[in-house]
C-alpha cells in the first residue's frame, strides 16, 4: 500500500461531503494490515482520522471494529497515536470502554 500526499488530502476533502458511501465502502474493504499501514502513515493518518471523526455513530462502529485489533500497534506508532487519540475523543463511552479494554 502506497500513501502519497496528494491521495490523502483528496480522501481527506472527499469525507467532508454529506454523501460518503463510496469512500466508507471502499475503508470497509480494507484489509487489518492495509488499516494499520494507513493508520501509522504519516500522510495516510490524517485520511483515516478525517474518516473516522466525520462518520455517523454508526460508521465509526464499523471502522472501530475493524481497528479493535489494531490499538496496541497504532498506540505505538507516533502518528497511529495521534489517530488513536482522534478516535478517542469522537467516540461515545462505550467504544471508549472497549478501546480502553483492548489497551
Amino acid at each position: 500500500l502506497s500513501i502519497c500526499y496528494h491521495g490523502s488530502r483528496l480522501v481527506q476533502a472527499l469525507a467532508g461531503f454529506k454523501d460518503r458511501t463510496v469512500l466508507m465502502n471502499s475503508l470497509h474493504g480494507l484489509s487489518s494490515a492495509d488499516l494499520l499501514t494507513l493508520g501509522t502513515d504519516r500522510m495516510g493518518s490524517h485520511a483515516l482520522q478525517m474518516l473516522v471523526t466525520t462518520a455517523s455513530d454508526k460508521g465509526r462502529g464499523k471502522i472501530l471494529r475493524k481497528l479493535e485489533e489494531l490499538y496496541v500497534q497504532l498506540a505505538c506508532s507516533s502518528c497511529g497515536s495521534r489517530l488513536l487519540e482522534a478516535v478517542w475523543n469522537s467516540a461515545n463511552v462505550n467504544q471508549r470502554q472497549s478501546i480502553a479494554e483492548k489497551l
